[in-house]
């Protein structure tokens, strides 16, 4: 027959644990202590606030709670508009304090004087020396290889250099400037000064003899001849009425041709001998 040997029946038995240890492990304890906390700090905090708000700081932001950090963000925002800001304890959590915030308006306070800041100084553009370099610039002029002299983007004007090539169109230009009658010739005057006056007259075309220009390009024909200020030896000549005005300098060599106005305004003309008459004052 089988034996059967009986297995002990205390082996497994359970040990009872005190009462008193299973109480020091309760974890609803910290909870409540920190509702206790919580609650006791709320009671403070409001007590406070209700003196603040009889003292005029302002308590709507206080309808809820900041960690420290939070509040100091808001505070630095309110300040730079012109508040006094004030926190007031209510908790810790995590060891981060937790607070109110109130305000009021700094009566002392003053705006920040907005900084004025200067326009940018334009750069004052440096006016071409030569007048081959002043009239590409007034007149957008180019170079034509077959005439040997600068056009401007209109055909309107030409110019001769100096050092100008041979051509047959540059010879015939300065023939005409030696041979034609002189119809205009000055020296330390301000003929540019006049010819804006009258353009601010309501003159649109200046005459001499026969022959009429526009004033506008005249004046720029002067100034790139080097007569913004004072002109010194400059001529205007002109073959004929319907022949282009030839303005030179006998100390350059340079040559300034304008095509005349063939249909002109008499309302908008002025004789180049009036315009020092009427516009020399």
């Amino acid at each position: 027959m089988p034996h059967y040997e009986h297995a002990p029946t205390d082996r497994y038995r359970l040990k009872k644990t005190s009462p008193a240890l299973r109480s020091s492990f309760d974890p609803s304890r910290p909870h409540i202590e920190l509702r206790d906390r919580w609650v006791q700090g709320l009671s403070n905090a409001q007590a406070e606030l209700s003196k603040l708000s009889s003292e005029g700081w302002l308590t709507d932001l206080a309808s809820e709670t900041y960690f420290q950090s939070q509040a100091e963000a808001l505070s630095k925002r309110l300040e730079s508009q012109g508040f006094l800001t004030r926190t007031v304890p209510v908790a810790e959590f995590e060891g981060q304090p937790i607070v109110y915030l109130v305000y009021k308006r700094n009566l002392d306070w003053k705006p920040p004087e907005p900084n004025p800041q200067k326009p940018a100084e334009k750069k004052r553009e440096q006016e071409p020396s030569s007048s081959k370099d002043r009239f590409l610039k007034a007149f957008q002029g180019k170079f034509d290889d077959h005439y040997g002299m600068y056009f401007s983007s209109d055909h309107v004007l030409a110019y001769v250099a100096s050092d100008a090539p041979d051509t047959d169109a540059v010879r015939q230009f300065r023939e005409t400037w030696e041979q034609a009658p002189q119809l205009a010739r000055w020296s330390n005057m301000q003929p540019a000064k006049y010819l804006t006056a009258a353009e601010n007259d309501g003159k649109q075309f200046v005459k001499f003899g026969e022959t009429v220009v526009k004033i506008k390009n005249l004046r720029k024909a002067l100034h790139v001849m080097g007569a913004k200020v004072k002109t010194k030896n400059v001529e205007i000549r002109a073959k004929a009425q319907s022949e282009p005005l030839i303005i030179g300098s006998r100390d350059t060599g340079e040559l300034l041709i304008t095509a005349p106005v063939l249909t002109a305004s008499p309302e908008a003309t002025v004789g180049w001998l009036d315009l020092v008459g009427l516009y020399g004052r």
